[in-house]
Order: structure tokens, then C-alpha cells, then sequence
């Protein structure tokens, strides 16, 4: 799984525990995240909440990027997302941003990419394609 993929640091397939407990805090805080912004409290998230809840959980990003993703995750074509689409949504963002951060030496919040290091990355947020 992806949740498994990011934080399985040494790559050898298995969680130890720290790197299990980097994951249980990020659920946790998807899972706040998600409770605090169903403002209908009906379980689900729309587009507008989803903005919400990622912004609360530490992803802030513009709205077409996260209309783009919900349309990603929303497999059922229903407008909203339940706990299990949300959570999806921020292994996905997790997962980019470990790769992300791995490739900003300086942290400066920019990379500079080459085609064979963007090939690279691919395959990792892509591993089945």
C-alpha cells in the first residue's frame, strides 16, 4: 500500500516500529482532520471540505489541485469522499512529499530536476504503471 511505501524507511517491507508510529500519527491527523471538517457531519467530504481537511492536516494547496485529486480519489463518481477516499488522498500527498523533501537537499522548498531523476520519481509514485 502506499501508507506502507512511505513510511517503510529502510525498504526492507516491513514497519518497525517508529517508522509505525509516523504512520498511525499521520492517520490520526488525516483523521481529525476529516471529523473537524464534515461541517454536515454526514461522514462524507465534498471538494470544499476536502480543501479543509487537507489544509488541517498540513497540505495546503491551491483548489484546482485538490478538485483534481478529489476527482482522482472519488472512484464512485458520488462528489464526496468518505474516511477511507480522504485517507487515500494523504498517503498520496504523504508519499509526494517524502519524495519531495528527499530530493530538497537545501530545504528550500524547490527541486531542480533532471529528466532522469523525474523518471525516477515517477516510478515510485507509480510503481504499477
Amino acid at each position: 500500500s502506499v501508507l506502507m511505501s512511505t513510511f517503510d524507511v529502510d525498504k526492507n517491507g516491513e514497519l518497525g516500529f517508529w517508522e509505525y508510529v509516523a504512520m498511525h500519527k499521520l492517520i490520526i491527523s488525516l483523521q481529525q482532520a476529516f471529523v473537524a471538517s464534515d461541517v454536515d457531519r454526514n461522514g462524507r467530504l465534498d471538494h470544499r471540505e476536502i480543501h479543509s481537511a487537507l489544509g488541517r492536516a498540513g497540505f495546503n494547496l491551491p483548489m484546482p489541485v485538490v478538485q483534481g485529486l478529489f476527482a482522482r480519489f472519488d472512484a464512485a463518481k458520488q462528489n464526496v469522499l468518505t474516511f477511507e477516499g480522504f485517507l487515500g488522498i494523504g498517503a498520496h500527498l504523504a508519499h509526494l512529499k517524502s519524495i519531495f523533501e528527499h530530493n530538497d537537499k537545501a530545504r528550500s522548498g524547490q527541486v531542480t530536476l533532471d529528466y532522469a531523476a523525474l523518471v525516477q520519481i515517477t516510478m515510485a509514485v507509480f510503481p504499477d504503471s
